[in-house]
């Protein structure tokens, strides 16, 4: 639950995407309080020309304000709901109950200003059939720590596992770990998808001495 006082729009758009983003995080209930709307300077920085990158502003926004749009949508069970959007391209993946909560997923996530296309992956899961899903992550969850425990390069590597799609986080030292982290990772058994986050923080070469 986020409570407290924010001063603009974007910085309650902000807070529901970095809480969500948490690992464990099943739902977002908010009572902050501050404007409803985005200020004039606020869509010159949010909706103008996107920024090249998959993190640009336009794309965070978009997330942001589909994550919210869900989260008050009474007939939608956002809780299984994941977000991404990239180059004004929304991806809804995760697990629902039923085709209709699905299809109205969708059509909540394309009311969103900006969004050019939405990508429904979501999967229709019943409810009796949930508790396999979740034993599936877990296995996946495990494989991949043990994978990782003995390569010290990947060893700063976290990964959170949500039906079958891995986020991978953390720090590696060359593009060519992020690489290495990723084929392992696309080879875990029952992965479906990677979102990867990796920071590449490549060490300084230390001064040579005469």
């Amino acid at each position: 639950m986020l409570t407290g006082e924010v001063r603009t729009l974007s910085d309650y758009l902000r807070a529901v995407v970095i809480v969500d983003r948490q690992s464990g995080v099943r739902r977002v209930v908010s009572e902050v309080k501050g404007p409803e709307a985005f200020g004039s300077e606020e869509r010159i920085t949010l909706i103008g020309k996107p920024s090249i990158g998959h993190s640009s502003s336009a794309d965070m926004r978009m997330t942001a304000e589909v994550k919210v749009r869900l989260l008050t949508a009474q007939q939608i069970p956002s809780t299984e709901i994941s977000v991404d959007t990239e180059d004004n391209v929304v991806t809804l993946f995760g697990i629902v109950p039923t085709a209709d909560v699905k299809q109205a997923a969708g059509i909540e996530a394309g009311k969103v200003s900006g969004v050019a296309r939405v990508l429904n992956q979501l999967e229709v899961v019943a409810s009796s059939d949930k508790k396999v899903v979740d034993a599936k992550d877990a296995d996946i969850t495990r494989d991949l720590a043990l994978a990782f425990k003995d390569r010290p390069e990947l060893k700063s590597v976290v990964n959170s596992v949500k039906n079958g799609v891995v986020r991978l986080t953390g720090t590696v030292g060359t593009g060519w770990d992020a690489m290495h982290a990723l084929r392992i990772t696309k080879q875990t058994a029952g992965v479906r998808g990677v979102e990867n986050q990796l920071k590449i923080e490549e060490k300084a070469e230390p001064p040579r001495t005469n």
